[in-house]
């Protein structure tokens, strides 16, 4: 056909396709940087803007400012005063603390020296009442029915007077002309009765006093008073001279434990109100740490 025919080679539209290509890239990354800038430049419109605003606030704050310096300075005085009056109220409660704790230790002390005593006296007392328990009203009744005491009866009669405060009968002695006290007659009529085992079991033992056990200790001394001699004369009376005995020791006892329980008293007294005076110093003390920390609160507020 005597034509020409042009074939395009591979390539060359390769290079085309790869130029359009990077052109694309290129036109999409200015694009992109165009953008940024822009909005790069409107926050710095913005920020200038904002920055005077800013800045006229601030002016207008420099007075307030001062005055909150001012303030922050004054608070800082009162609370380094305020500190000084803590640093001396907690000393002032650890002393309060120091002084109840002592008398504290001084009444736990005097309690178990009190008790410690009384572990001493209580068998004593029991030994008392476990004498009268031994006893029925029919032994008392017996008693009574004796027409002449025995000395060892007359003894425990005596003391029985003695103890229930009645006085003796005075009767003609053995030689016919002087008169000699019989603690029998009166004992009989007016303390052996069907109410005697109560009396003894609820007998006022702690108010005895010295005069008394001065008049009854010398007679529980007498031979006539001892255990075996008694045992063979009568069942009550030697129970009620078991009871005599005991009351009488647990007086020596108490003469020991009262004064332990008196100072127990007033060591309790003393730790009431060493801990009354250390309650106080704890309120006043938290007091004054409350208002501390309001003070400390406010100057990191202002």
């Amino acid at each position: 056909m005597r034509r020409y025919y042009y074939v395009t080679p591979t390539s060359y539209l390769i290079l085309i396709k790869t130029f359009v290509g990077m052109l694309d890239n290129k036109r999409g990354f200015i694009d992109r940087q165009i953008k940024k800038y822009e909005r790069g430049l409107s926050q710095l419109a913005k920020a200038s803007s904002s920055v005077a605003e800013l800045q006229e606030k601030l002016t207008a704050l420099i007075p307030v400012l001062e005055v909150k310096a001012a303030n922050s300075a004054k608070m800082q005085k009162e609370i380094e005063i305020k500190k000084k009056f803590v640093d001396q109220t907690v000393s002032e409660c650890k002393v309060e603390e120091e002084s109840a704790k002592q008398q504290k230790s001084l009444a736990e002390a005097k309690n178990a020296e009190c008790e410690f005593a009384l572990q001493k006296v209580i068998p004593i007392y029991e030994g008392a009442v476990k004498a009268v328990n031994g006893l029925q009203g029919g032994d008392v009744t017996e008693l009574k029915g004796f027409k002449t005491a025995t000395p060892p009866v007359q003894l425990v009669a005596k003391t029985l007077c003695l103890y229930f405060h009645h006085k003796p009968a005075m009767v003609t002695g053995p030689d016919g002309k002087t008169k000699i006290p019989d603690y029998w007659i009166p004992c009989k009529a007016n303390v052996l009765n069907a109410s005697l085992l109560k009396l003894l079991k609820d007998y006022p033992k702690d108010n005895m006093s010295d005069e008394l056990v001065a008049q009854i200790a010398p007679v529980l001394e007498e031979p006539n008073y001892a255990d075996a001699v008694l045992a063979k004369a009568s069942k009550a009376a030697h129970g009620i001279s078991k009871w005599c005995r005991a009351i009488v020791g647990y007086h020596g006892a108490m003469k020991v434990v009262t004064p332990v329980k008196l100072e127990l008293a007033a060591a309790k007294e003393s730790a009431a109100v060493a801990q009354k005076a250390w309650d106080e110093a704890k309120g006043k003390l938290q007091a004054v740490q409350d208002e501390m920390k309001k003070l400390v609160d406010a100057l990191e507020e202002t």
